[in-house]
């Protein structure tokens, strides 16, 4: 009887760290590439690149990059801005590059470039806004 209870209590407990490991391993696999929108400081901080999203556009509206760098893009304007891979408004293009959601001021959103090419970008909700990431 003993018997039975400690290895049903070893299952349970493989069973739990099973599904902890899945999680965490989607959890990580998510924020690799994209994450979700965080402060603006925190964004500043965890990248190797900033992009300001500004009242007249994107500064700088392109910058090269090494593969597996992370840029920010940063809300310095009053208005929500929504960086997003070309073409719009699908965002098929490199379809991870893309928030999924608006920013908003004093916020920032990360993306982390696994892929090399020259990746043009603009601002879904004004897409006249453009820019373009070079990843060697």
């Amino acid at each position: 009887m003993k018997l039975k209870i400690i290895l049903a209590s070893i299952i349970g407990i493989l069973v739990i760290v099973g599904v902890f490991f899945v999680f965490n391993r989607k959890k990580e696999s998510r924020t690799k590439q994209s994450s979700p929108v965080i402060s603006a400081e925190e964004a500043e901080s965890l990248a190797n690149y900033v992009i300001k999203m500004t009242p007249g556009g994107f500064s700088p509206s392109t910058i090269n990059i090494k593969k597996g760098e992370t840029v920010a893009w940063i809300n310095e304007d009053s208005q929500f801005s929504w960086p997003a891979s070309d073409i719009h408004p699908t965002h098929l293009i490199y379809s991870e590059f893309d928030p999924k959601e608006p920013i908003a001021s004093g916020e920032g959103w990360l993306f982390t470039f696994e892929k090399t090419g020259q990746w043009n970008f603009h601002d879904h909700l004004r897409p006249r806004w453009v820019g373009t990431v070079i990843v060697e």
